[in-house]
């Protein structure tokens, strides 16, 4: 299956998120998306999974809000990074 142009990938998931005082990671923070016509409605957040180049690939809906681990980086459903 050919990747879905109606769907954006994110940022590289390597990135974390730290504390801008302190500069330690935001363990177990909370990361929400909302819908852009509507700021107040939460929107389907998916993980894309497969083996590039991605022929063989599926897209699994991640809860929203996502927690993040306790490195501060983003959690699938299972809690893996």
């Amino acid at each position: 299956m050919a990747l879905n142009p109606d769907y954006v990938l994110a940022p590289s998931l390597e990135m974390y998120f730290v504390d801008k005082d302190t500069g330690a990671p935001l363990s177990a923070g909370v990361v929400t998306f909302y819908k852009d016509s509507s700021r107040t409605v939460l929107k389907p957040v998916y993980q894309l999974s497969g083996s590039p180049p991605y022929s063989n690939s599926s897209y699994t809906e991640l809860n929203n809000p996502i927690t993040l681990s306790s490195v501060g980086t983003f959690q699938d459903n299972n809690g893996n990074d």
